[in-house]
């Protein structure tokens, strides 16, 4: 409904009852968020930056990210399938999305956790020390954390460095190019 944008990350407050009912409370520092029936949320300097990050293995934009979640929450949750429009997407079938989308995320969960098992003992894998590690995955291992996340992710790296999830995911590539009506590897200049 409205794109809410501070001058930096911003903090929020979280709360999360575990297993047990034991409420933990904590401050999340994030970048950008899309609430459902609500507004975007993004942070100017990440909005700036555009993925400009040297350090990072992996294409990073906020915006493409965030609105991703908005046109994924569009019939819900944010759960990887958003609504298709037969207008908009007259070719594109719901069982082949999911189909795509499901083989992609457990390819991409059972990579990550192979690497996860083979960390030097010590490197935390959520720590920067583990990034290196990871590198030579097609996505950033936030991907992982539910179809939402990896359709959000995957939109990002589909725009920015396409070559590398259409070299990895063939089929969820081409499920997105239907969905966004456009190929980016077929750009003049983009190389394959």
């Amino acid at each position: 409904t409205s794109i809410v944008v501070y001058p930096s990350e911003f903090m929020v407050p979280r709360e999360v009852t575990d297993d047990d009912g034991v409420v933990h409370e904590y401050t999340d520092t994030i970048s950008g968020e899309a609430w459902e029936g609500g507004p975007l949320i993004l942070s100017w300097a990440d909005v700036a930056a555009d993925g400009q990050n040297a350090q990072a293995a992996w294409s990073y934009n906020v915006v493409i990210h965030e609105f991703t979640h908005k046109l994924d929450m569009l019939n819900g949750e944010p759960d990887g399938t958003p609504p298709f429009d037969r207008r908009l997407h007259p070719t594109l079938e719901r069982a082949a999305w999911q189909s795509a989308l499901d083989d992609a995320f457990e390819r991409f969960n059972a990579e990550l956790d192979l690497v996860a098992a083979e960390l030097p003992a010590g490197i935390d894998p959520d720590s920067e020390d583990a990034d290196p590690h990871y590198a030579h995955l097609p996505l950033d291992p936030y991907a992982a954390q539910d179809e939402g996340e990896f359709f959000a992710v995957s939109s990002e790296q589909f725009f920015i460095a396409p070559e590398r999830l259409q070299r990895a995911f063939p089929e969820w590539y081409a499920q997105l190019a239907l969905f966004f009506r456009q190929d980016p590897l077929a750009r003049p200049g983009t190389l394959r």
